[in-house]
């Protein structure tokens, strides 16, 4: 029984000393302290449009123009012409002594567009003789300016 009586003696004396310290605290920063006379307050008026004072000319202050200068004129960029890429697969057929007998299309990118050109540059070709002829599969590669591209359909 002495026991609870002792813890309670024990709470209520660290009690009583958080409090002081609480206090000293706050005497300390002043927040216990009694102001000695009133606060000065102003009234606020809210003015109306008409009432408004334009600040700048109080100051004399020259008000910038609202409206922002047009941008620059900025010379156009001259972008050259891309040059347009592809390739043509041909399967060659030669006769003995390497001139092209005949010549098919097998594969085009893009299609349509140098298919015809690949077809005359190989046929002015002479292929290594073979004895009998033989076949060619060629890939001719084509890198043209876009102006000779005829336009697709």
């Amino acid at each position: 029984m002495n026991r609870p009586l002792q813890f309670l003696g024990f709470a209520g004396a660290a009690t009583m000393v958080v409090l002081a310290l609480m206090v000293g605290v706050l005497w300390g920063f002043g927040l216990l302290d009694q102001p000695e006379d009133e606060l000065e307050t102003h009234p606020v008026e809210l003015l109306s449009r008409t009432d408004r004072v334009d600040l700048g000319a109080l100051l004399s202050r020259e008000r910038p123009d609202p409206t922002p200068p047009p941008p620059p004129t900025v010379e156009p960029l001259e972008i050259p012409a891309r040059q347009v890429s592809g390739f043509v697969q041909l399967e060659v057929e030669t006769d003995a002594e390497g001139r092209v007998v005949r010549a098919e299309v097998v594969n085009a990118l893009p299609a349509g567009v140098y298919e015809a050109r690949a077809l005359r540059q190989v046929e002015q070709r002479r292929y290594p003789p073979r004895e009998g002829g033989g076949s060619y599969v060629e890939v001719v590669p084509f890198r043209v300016s876009p102006d000779e591209v005829p336009p697709q359909p």
